[in-house]
Formats: structure tokens, sequence, C-alpha cells
């Protein structure tokens, strides 16, 4: 507890002590102090929430002192285990005053939502953290929602919108001389070429955000583009090549702390296992994704490993245990609106019901 007890210690002094640690919450994966800086926040969470909830909501005078050291805790929380109770009594505060963290704020929540799959609670938010930044005139930040525009609009396969968004706010960034979000843009760009089976495509445009990443020094960008390029190979079924560039994308990932890619990486591999029917290394493989994407409360992810899963169990002849999990995922992608992963798992559970009749 910051190595002293909490009521010893004067309340102008204790906050300003914890203020000073949630600073150390910006670093994100790829940074050389992410590590320990996330292993000091993590022993004072109970104490942090303590801290900032007070100073929110009433006994600090400087209202936008709490609310950035708020949003500063709210990234490390991103990136460990991806709560918004602090982010959102943050915004109740900014929105009484009109402050300019308002937007940032917003920003912050739009990224935890759409983690979660909340995909149109997520747009929501977005276009009304753009409009702040459009108030205010932050054209960076305007930038940065169209990007989160367009990864959203990807999600929901809206892809022809997507990539339209993306371009503009690649271009926004590229007369704002902001390299990285003009690389951010691009590999999205090459992932929703991925996504539509245009392969050569995005294999072009992946190794081009692959080196902008090289050269802005972007470790976890460069590793996201070689996830996705062992993907590609998966679909191209090189499955070997594909093994061995997701287990460098898996190294890197944990090199870096960051356990969501990581945990993309083993979904990834698990296919490529059970494509090569190598079944136990497969449930392995997911089984371990499974768990990190629960954490996180990444609830697609969260259904395609159990669809995956499923359908190795029923291929395996388990079918009670294959008819739980392509339950479970079916009720997910339901829940958040995705209708194709529901009917994908009613397809598995036909075949699932058919086979154990028969058995």
């Amino acid at each position: 507890m910051l190595h002293h007890p909490l009521a010893d210690t004067p309340l102008g002094d204790l906050r300003a002590s914890y203020y000073k640690l949630a600073w150390k919450g910006v670093s994100e994966p790829g940074h050389s102090n992410f590590h320990a800086n996330t292993k000091e926040i993590a022993m004072e969470e109970t104490n942090m929430d303590a801290i900032l909830l007070d100073a929110l909501q009433g006994r600090e005078e400087d209202k936008s002192k709490a609310i950035l050291a708020s949003m500063n805790y709210s990234n490390y929380l991103y990136w460990s285990q991806p709560r918004t109770n602090i982010i959102v009594a943050a915004i109740e505060v900014a929105r009484i005053g009109q402050k300019p963290e308002l937007a940032d704020c917003l920003e912050r929540l739009g990224r935890f939502v759409q983690l979660q799959g909340q995909y149109a609670a997520a747009q929501a938010i977005f276009k009304e953290a753009q409009a702040e930044y459009v108030r205010i005139a932050d054209r960076l930040g305007v930038a940065r929602c169209m990007e989160s525009l367009g990864q959203n609009l990807l999600m929901q396969s809206q892809y022809d919108a997507a990539q339209t968004t993306l371009k503009e706010a690649q271009a926004e960034y590229v007369t704002l001389g902001n390299r990285l979000g003009a690389a951010n843009c691009l590999f999205l760009i090459g992932q929703s070429l991925w996504m539509q089976a245009q392969y050569d495509a995005a294999q072009i445009t992946l190794k081009e955000a692959q080196t902008e990443y090289i050269s802005l020094g972007n470790r976890l960008g460069a590793a996201n583009c070689l996830r996705l390029l062992g993907e590609i190979l998966q679909m191209q079924t090189q499955y070997d090549a594909a093994q061995t560039t997701l287990k460098e994308a898996q190294a890197e990932y944990i090199s870096l702390g960051n356990r969501w890619g990581a945990a993309e990486s083993l979904q990834s591999l698990g296919v490529v296992y059970a494509a090569q029917l190598e079944y136990d290394a497969s449930s392995t493989a997911l089984m371990e994704a499974y768990a990190i994407y629960t954490t996180f409360g990444d609830r697609l992810r969260t259904a395609q490993c159990l669809y995956e899963m499923g359908r190795i169990s029923r291929i395996r002849g388990s079918f009670t245990d294959a008819t739980t999990r392509l339950e479970e995922a079916r009720d997910l992608y339901s829940a958040f609106g995705n209708a194709a992963g529901a009917k994908w798992c009613s397809r598995q559970l036909l075949l699932a019901s058919k086979k154990d009749s028969s058995a």
C-alpha cells in the first residue's frame, strides 16, 4: 500500500501518491516498463478504486486531476481485467462541467464496450466522443474515433463502410503527421481484406503495415500483423508455415505482456491443429484462449472458442460435451446479435444430435 498505512497519511498527500501511481497506467504492451507498472498498480487496486471514487464523488476540488487519474488507471484496467466502474464515474463528473476530458473518457469507455462485443453500444459511444472532439477542435481525437468506428464496422462485417471510414481516418492521420495512427488504419484495412478472403491483397497490406510498425519500433503492431499473416497461411492450408508464424506471434505477445494477443494466437493455433487432426493439441490451445477471453469479458472470441471446442468434441464422438459447448456458444452469439454464429452452432448441434441418436 505505497509502503505506509492509509490511515496515517493526510488525505491530500495520499491522493497525490495514488494519482502519481495511476499515471503509470498509461504504459501499454510493448513499453519497456509495462510489466513493472502493471504489477505495481495491481497491488493497489482496492485502494486505488477507493481513492479515485472518493475524489470523483466530492472531496477533490480539482475534478480535472481526478478525471485524468481515472483515465490513466482505466487504461491499466483495459489491459489487465477490463471493468468500467471508474471510467463511468469519471464520465458522470466530466458531463457536469462539460469538461474537455469528457471526449477522452468516452473514447476509453467505447474501447471497453467494444472489447466486450457490444458493438452497437460502442458505436454510439464513439460517435458521442467524436462529436465532443469536434466541439473542442481536437483533430487527432476525431481521427482516433474514426479509426475506432471503422474497426467497429469491421467487427459487424460491414466491410465497405469500414474501409471507407478507415481510409478517411488514415488520410487524416497522414495530414496530421501521425505515422502510428496511419499504420493502425492500414492494419485494419488489411484485416478487412482478410475477412473478405482477399488473401493476396491482405498480405500486401499487412506486410506494408508491419514494415511501418517495425520502422516505428512498435512491437505490438508488428506482432498483430504477424498473427494475421499466420491466419492467412492457415486459410491457404499452409499449416506448417501457419504454425511457425503464429507461434512466433504468440511468443512476441507473451514477451510484451499482452495476454489478449497471446490468446488470439492460441485460438488460431487451435484451429490449425484441428485442421491437421491434432485434436488434443487443438483442445488445449482453445481452452487456454477461452480462459483468457473469459477474464477479459470478450464474448465474441469466447463464443468462437466454444464453437471450435464443441465441433472437435463432435468429431471425436463426445456428443454430450459437444452439445454443452455448442449450446453455450449459440446462446452467446444470440445474446449480442450474431445470427451467423448462432446458425453455425445450430448446424453443428444438428450433426451432433444425429450422430448421438445413431450411436
